[in-house]
């Protein structure tokens, strides 16, 4: 749609994208959700796969950091923490289609980009301020 202003966006907010490979899926999550909130720390988004005898979940917060430290206090043997750029999109027919066709035009490469309901559309690559130019030039386009 050509009268939908994108340029109004906010800039993103970095966050913490926790990933766990999990084996017995669902009552890992639990344990996590559970040592988290115990420890007072809220969890903004989640993604989990649990697909062909392998498990992943994707845990979203605030502060990377702690909740690795929390979760590796014997709640899970191994957890990876990496920053990812959290944006608030319009929610419009060819918004998705805007963006993702950006990353393509720019090279741009992603690991993973999923909604995150309230906080919006998280998006973990291996060179964060290449999707920060992507997505911004995104914006302005026409």
């Amino acid at each position: 749609m050509t009268d939908t202003d994108y340029s109004t966006s906010p800039p993103p907010e970095t966050m913490y994208d926790l990933e766990l490979h999990v084996a017995d899926g669902v009552p890992t999550m639990r344990r996590c959700a559970r040592a988290l909130a115990d420890a007072g720390m809220n969890i903004d988004a989640l993604n989990y796969s649990g697909v062909n005898g392998s498990s992943t979940l994707h845990l979203l917060v605030q502060d990377g950091l702690r909740a690795v430290e929390i979760l590796a206090g014997g709640v899970v043997d191994e957890v990876t923490c990496r920053p990812v750029l959290v944006y608030t999109l319009l929610n419009r027919p060819g918004t998705l289609a805007r963006y993702s066709g950006a990353l393509v035009d720019d090279g741009v490469a992603i690991d993973f980009i999923y909604q995150a309901t309230a906080k919006g559309v998280v998006v973990a690559a291996p060179d964060l301020d290449a999707v920060r130019a992507s997505f911004a030039a995104a914006a302005n386009r026409p």
